[in-house]
Parts: structure tokens; sequence; C-alpha cells
């Protein structure tokens, strides 16, 4: 921590220009109190770590908050620089009260006030959904920013996230797309990953952007990239590639399907790297379900159109309700983002105009739809290959 207050009540910020010797000789005079806890705490002025006081090991602090590694306070120092230089009112490690929080920074910008979280490890599930949620529900937007160490290239444009980062996620300003905000103290840079495109549980392609300090404005930061990302732009050379991963797997790879999507191969007399080729494409809104898109797409067709007779109509609430309690019973699985707006039938309705494009369905009146022609079920791995390149022709031109 970057504040606390002596003995007689003066509040000492380590972000003002203090002299060492100054700080020394006050801390031969003083003692120094956790503004939250009223707890001592121990002011370090050691050569290597940034200043900074901590509390002593035999006593926690009240607020819910992880120890801070170098990394975290260099990296709080330079972002409460960075909204100083913009003449941003800013708050230094304020405890909100009525939140039990205490955010790293608390900016007010036109009228409203964000809460900047720097996270440079790692956090629970549900302690960032209760911060979030915390803050959200006294008018505070949170914004979560990741230490620039926790990005994880896998490849030119792929990605590797813990379910915790996917958490920290948010819209652009006028679009539904999520994009991921991290900061590199040692770089004194951010980096916008935007354009995600998931194809597993925690791997994703995207379109990277660094931003030297200086360069970028807050307002910026909140609204996202500068350019909305194009649809699914970035993916289109690497997703055949990914398509034939899913294909080529190792029958191992299996196990992790959950039972009744295996038993619907099963019933198909087929094995899952045999998926329709109409399924396993990453159509808008795919980022709001887990469970990779060819095994989510696959159960539309086989449980839900192969069902259907060609030529009759059928209602999308039809499938919204066959596919809702897959969701329930954890077969499927959403992934909720509580800052990235959008509800799961979003991306069913995405997936539906693909099948149109490519011929499968019609659109007969709002929302009501009819199939045209069954569902391919390839017999071989290279005829569900050359299935896949065909119909990658036509994404190009859908996209």
């Amino acid at each position: 921590m970057l504040v606390a207050q002596t003995s007689l009540g003066l509040r000492i910020s380590l972000v003002s220009r203090w002299q060492k010797c100054e700080l020394q000789r006050l801390r031969q005079e003083q003692l120094f109190i956790c503004p939250v806890c009223q707890g001592p705490v121990q002011l370090r002025l050691g050569p290597i770590r940034k200043w900074h006081f901590a509390h002593k090991k035999e006593r926690a602090c009240q607020v819910d908050i992880e120890p801070e590694s170098a990394d975290h306070i260099r990296g709080k120092v330079l972002l409460f620089q960075w909204l100083a230089a913009q003449g941003l009112r800013i708050y230094l490690e304020p405890y909100l009260k009525r939140l039990n929080q205490r955010p790293d920074l608390l900016v007010k910008h036109e009228e409203q006030f964000y809460a900047i979280e720097y996270q440079a490890s790692s956090l629970s599930e549900e302690q960032l959904r209760k911060r979030t949620f915390g803050y959200l529900n006294a008018g505070i937007t949170p914004i979560w920013i990741l230490a620039g160490k926790r990005l994880k290239r896998q490849g030119r444009s792929t990605f590797s996230f813990s379910r915790f980062e996917w958490l920290t996620a948010r819209n652009y300003q006028h679009s539904d797309s999520p994009f991921l905000t991290y900061f590199s103290p040692l770089d004194k840079a951010f980096v916008i990953l935007s354009q995600l495109t998931p194809y597993s549980i925690t791997k994703a392609t995207g379109h990277l952007r660094v931003h030297s300090l200086p360069s970028l404005t807050f307002q910026q930061v909140l609204q996202g990239p500068a350019i909305p990302p194009q649809r699914s732009s970035t993916v289109n050379p690497s997703w055949l590639s990914i398509k034939k991963h899913w294909r080529y797997q190792h029958p191992r790879n299996h196990l992790r399907i959950p039972y009744s999507i295996k038993q619907m191969f099963l019933n198909q007399h087929i094995s899952p790297n045999l998926y329709p080729p109409e399924a396993g494409w990453p159509t808008d809104f795919h980022y709001l379900i887990e469970t990779p898109t060819y095994l989510w797409q696959s159960w539309i067709l086989f449980e839900f159109l192969q069902h259907q007779p060609i030529g009759k109509p059928f209602h999308f609430r039809l499938l919204s309700n066959a596919f809702k309690p897959m969701l329930t019973n954890q077969q499927l699985k959403q992934r909720v983002f509580p800052q990235v707006n959008g509800h799961y039938s979003a991306a069913l309705l995405a997936y539906l105009d693909w099948l149109i494009k490519i011929e499968l369905l019609s659109h007969v009146d709002q929302q009501v739809y009819v199939k045209n022609k069954e569902i391919t079920i390839p017999l071989t791995l290279p005829h569900a290959l050359k299935k896949d390149e065909q119909l990658m022709s036509t994404w190009h031109a859908y996209n």
C-alpha cells in the first residue's frame, strides 16, 4: 500500500515527492496506521522494491486484498501519475466503507466515478464478481487492468487466458464486442487485446495493439480500441487450422466432452472428429458460450435441426427452449461476463444467420425459419476437411 496515517492523523502518500531521509526521520518519530483497519503498518524503504507500507505479519487488514508485488506497486504509481497528468480528480487507495473495498485508484471523469483495479496476481472468480458487482451497485464503473506479464501469447494471433482474466473483459463503447486491457510498468505501455475469438475455454485468437503510456488518454482506455473491429477479420486465415485441430485431436481429448454430447455423436455413429462441416464457426456472439463452437453448433444441428422436417417452418423459441436445459445441466456452458452485454440467445440467432448464408435454412418471418436440406455428415476425415475448405470460401464472403 502507498497510503497510511501517522499516529497524529497526518495522511502520508508515497506518491508525493519525499526524500528518503525525510521518511526515515518520520519513521523514527511516528507510528504508521492503516487508514482502513487502524492497525499498525511498517514503512519499507528498501533499495529494490518501490517504497511502500505493509501490515505486520501477525495482523491482516479487514479489507479483502491480496499481497502487493513490486510490479503491482510500480504499476499503480505509474497509472496514478498518468491520470494526474491529465488533470483528472484521483484518489489513491481510497477506502469505500459502504462496500468494504479499496480500489487501487478512484477517478472522477465527466461526473462518473471509475474504480481502477490494476491486477498483477490472480483472483478467484467469486472475488472478482463480488468486487465488480459491488462497484456497479454503488454506481461506480470498475476498470480492470491486467499486468502485462499476465499476457500469454501462443502464436502470432493466438492467446491463452484464465477464467479470471476473461471476466475482466469490457465492451467497446458503441459495440458489444469484448476487449481486455493490460499495462506493463516495465515498458510503460498499454496493451489492448480486441477482436477476441475463443476456440476453447482458455484460448482465443485476437488483435493486439501496444500504446505507449503518454499516447493514450483515460477517455480512450474507457472507449476501447479506436477502430471498432471488423467481424472476424483477424481469424479468417487461421480458423481453418483450428477446425483441423478439432478434427485431428487425439481421442483422449474426447474424455473432456460432456457425456450427453459424446452420446449425441455415438447416436450418429461418428466420432467427434467428424462433426458436421456446418459447425465450428466463429459466428457473432459465439464468445457468450464457453463450450467450443464445434460442439454446441453440432448439438443444434443434430439434436434440433435434424428433427425438423424440410419445408416446415419453426420458431426460434423452439430452439431456445431446447437449448436452455443443456446450459442448466452444465452439458453446455455459458461465458458470463460481468461487464459485457449479451445473452446466449444472441449467439444462437447469429448461428442461424450463418446457416441461412450457406442455404441450410431460409428466413420466412421474424424469428421463423425453415430447413431447406439435410445436414452434412462426413464419412471420412478427408471428406470433412474438403467440406471445411469449401465453406471457408463462403465464410470469407459472409464476412
